[in-house]
């Protein structure tokens, strides 16, 4: 039943390509834990620690803001495709050494691309499941203990995902930006 949702092929995926730059280069695993699980962890805790939790105000932010990006990540997921196709079919006859390289790197990077996407969109529904517990009040849990700790969890979680989701939006620009200057050099040296 769950092998049809791809959960964990998205998962694997993507901590693949987080460790992996357009070139294929992979980087020491430990980077990307420290970045990606243990950098997001500490400042949680931090942000627990200090009294900060997800309010009102917040909610509603993040809930429009990731709803946002939702809609977003599913169209560009679709251009990604669609561009790749096209370039496939622009570049695939080509001899050059270079351009050869460029459609390799492409893939590459299209495939890490809509895997962190999918990432992406998968943690803003995680983090909305989260802040509707939040809203809920559960009146039937009557061990305060178990309320206040619960709630604790529901605020960690909700950071933790909040602060992956802002590096995993980072590291997705920052390819893009990477990928589409080499983009430009190319089309820039072949009409000279």
């Amino acid at each position: 039943m769950l092998s049809k949702y791809h959960i964990i092929e998205i998962l694997k995926d993507t901590f693949k390509s987080l460790g992996t730059n357009i070139n294929g280069y992979r980087d020491k695993p430990i980077q990307v834990f420290v970045m990606f699980i243990i950098l997001p962890i500490l400042l949680s805790v931090l942000m627990i620690y200090f009294g900060i939790f997800v309010n009102k105000d917040l909610t509603s932010l993040l809930v429009s803001g990731l709803s946002i990006f939702c809609g977003l990540f599913f169209s560009l997921i679709i251009v990604v495709v669609d561009k790749v196709n096209k370039r496939k079919e622009q570049l695939s006859s080509q001899e050059d050494e270079e351009v050869r390289n460029y459609i390799f790197r492409y893939v590459l990077f299209s495939k890490s691309l809509i895997a962190q996407i999918s990432f992406a969109i998968i943690i803003c529904i995680v983090i909305i499941l989260f802040i509707l517990v939040l809203s809920v009040d559960f009146h039937f849990i009557t061990n305060v203990l178990i309320k206040k700790y619960g709630k604790l969890f529901c605020h960690f979680i909700v950071f933790v995902l909040s602060i992956q989701f802002l590096l995993i939006l980072y590291l997705i620009v920052s390819s893009m930006y990477s990928m589409f200057l080499e983009d430009i050099d190319l089309k820039f040296k072949k009409n000279n």
